[in-house]
């Protein structure tokens, strides 16, 4: 049997092709795969007073950034962490699991309640974990 080249030419690109779309959608699904079983921890840490307490006003409790939560699974001992954003905020994924969170070194008299404090994470959801700093200032 003889083949042409252009016939040859038009298979090894047809197989490129196939091979290619393989290994794309592998990848995709690998991707769809962790997303499925990732869920996400997020919240705002604020603190407060900001300022001494005067008489007919109320302190309010102010966006605290740069803020280091420790976030360590209860099956082991690896610890991530997340650090809070200019608005306070933070945001991260991680695997469907149950974990600890706890912050890092605070200054002065500073404390929270919050934590440190159990959460679960389920997989495609987000679980909402707000802290709030008590600054001491009275």
């Amino acid at each position: 049997m003889t083949y042409h080249p252009r016939s040859l030419w038009r298979l090894f690109l047809l197989s490129v092709l196939v091979v290619g779309c393989a290994t794309n959608s592998n990848d995709l699904m690998a991707s769809e795969q962790q997303i499925r079983t990732t869920g996400t921890l997020s919240g705002k840490v604020t603190k407060g007073p900001v300022s001494p307490a005067q008489t007919g006003e109320t302190s309010s409790a102010h966006a605290a950034p740069g803020i280091t939560l420790l976030i360590r699974p209860s099956t082991g001992h690896a610890v991530q962490s997340v650090v809070s954003d200019v608005q306070g905020a933070y945001s991260v994924n991680l695997p469907a699991g149950t974990y600890q969170v706890e912050m890092g070194p605070l200054t002065g008299i500073e404390f929270t309640k919050d934590l440190p404090t159990m959460v679960t994470i389920q997989e495609g959801t987000v679980t909402l974990l707000n802290i709030s700093i008590d600054t001491g200032m009275r």
